[in-house]
Protein backbone atom coordinates (compact mmCIF):
# COMPACT_ATOMS: atom_id res chain seq x y z
CA UNK A 1 0.00 0.00 0.00
CA UNK A 2 1.23 3.42 -0.94
CA UNK A 3 2.19 5.51 2.13
CA UNK A 4 -0.05 8.42 1.04
CA UNK A 5 -3.05 6.09 0.73
CA UNK A 6 -2.23 4.54 4.11
CA UNK A 7 -1.95 7.96 5.76
CA UNK A 8 -5.27 9.04 4.24
CA UNK A 9 -6.94 5.84 5.52
CA UNK A 10 -5.57 6.40 9.01
CA UNK A 11 -6.77 10.02 8.93
CA UNK A 12 -10.26 8.90 7.91
CA UNK A 13 -10.31 6.10 10.50
CA UNK A 14 -9.42 8.56 13.27
CA UNK A 15 -12.22 10.88 12.18
CA UNK A 16 -14.78 8.04 12.04
CA UNK A 17 -13.66 6.77 15.45
CA UNK A 18 -13.76 10.21 17.07
CA UNK A 19 -17.27 10.80 15.77
CA UNK A 20 -18.86 7.39 16.28
CA UNK A 21 -17.24 6.56 19.63
CA UNK A 22 -19.27 9.26 21.36
CA UNK A 23 -22.66 8.60 22.94
CA UNK A 24 -24.35 10.50 20.10
CA UNK A 25 -22.27 8.67 17.50
CA UNK A 26 -23.24 5.30 18.95
CA UNK A 27 -26.90 6.32 18.81
CA UNK A 28 -26.53 7.26 15.13
CA UNK A 29 -24.62 4.06 14.36
CA UNK A 30 -27.35 1.98 16.00
CA UNK A 31 -29.95 3.79 13.90
CA UNK A 32 -27.93 3.22 10.72
CA UNK A 33 -27.61 -0.49 11.52
CA UNK A 34 -31.39 -0.77 11.73
CA UNK A 35 -32.09 1.49 8.75
CA UNK A 36 -29.68 -0.36 6.46
CA UNK A 37 -31.01 -3.78 7.47
CA UNK A 38 -27.45 -4.86 8.16
CA UNK A 39 -28.45 -7.88 10.26
CA UNK A 40 -31.35 -8.97 8.06
CA UNK A 41 -30.55 -11.48 5.29
CA UNK A 42 -31.57 -10.25 1.83
CA UNK A 43 -33.90 -13.22 1.46
CA UNK A 44 -35.92 -12.00 4.46
CA UNK A 45 -36.70 -8.64 2.92
CA UNK A 46 -39.95 -9.79 1.32
CA UNK A 47 -39.10 -8.17 -2.01
CA UNK A 48 -36.58 -10.15 -4.04
CA UNK A 49 -36.53 -8.25 -7.34
CA UNK A 50 -33.10 -7.22 -8.63
CA UNK A 51 -33.58 -3.49 -8.12
CA UNK A 52 -34.73 -3.91 -4.54
CA UNK A 53 -31.82 -6.25 -3.74
CA UNK A 54 -29.32 -3.82 -5.30
CA UNK A 55 -30.77 -0.93 -3.27
CA UNK A 56 -30.49 -2.94 -0.04
CA UNK A 57 -26.94 -3.98 -0.91
CA UNK A 58 -25.99 -0.33 -1.41
CA UNK A 59 -27.37 0.67 1.99
CA UNK A 60 -25.53 -2.21 3.64
CA UNK A 61 -22.27 -1.25 1.89
CA UNK A 62 -22.38 2.20 3.49
CA UNK A 63 -22.81 0.68 6.96
CA UNK A 64 -20.02 -1.84 6.31
CA UNK A 65 -17.65 0.99 5.26
CA UNK A 66 -18.36 2.85 8.50
CA UNK A 67 -17.79 -0.32 10.56
CA UNK A 68 -14.52 -1.04 8.76
CA UNK A 69 -13.15 2.38 9.69
CA UNK A 70 -14.35 1.95 13.28
CA UNK A 71 -12.65 -1.43 13.58
CA UNK A 72 -9.38 -0.30 11.99
CA UNK A 73 -6.58 -0.45 14.53
CA UNK A 74 -4.53 2.71 14.43
CA UNK A 75 -2.02 4.27 16.75
CA UNK A 76 -2.84 7.56 18.41
CA UNK A 77 -0.11 10.11 18.83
Amino acid sequence: MNIEIHNESVKKARAYQQIFNTDEGKLVLDDLEKFTGFKIPASDSGNLNALSLAYRAGKRDVYIRIKQFLEMEIGYE
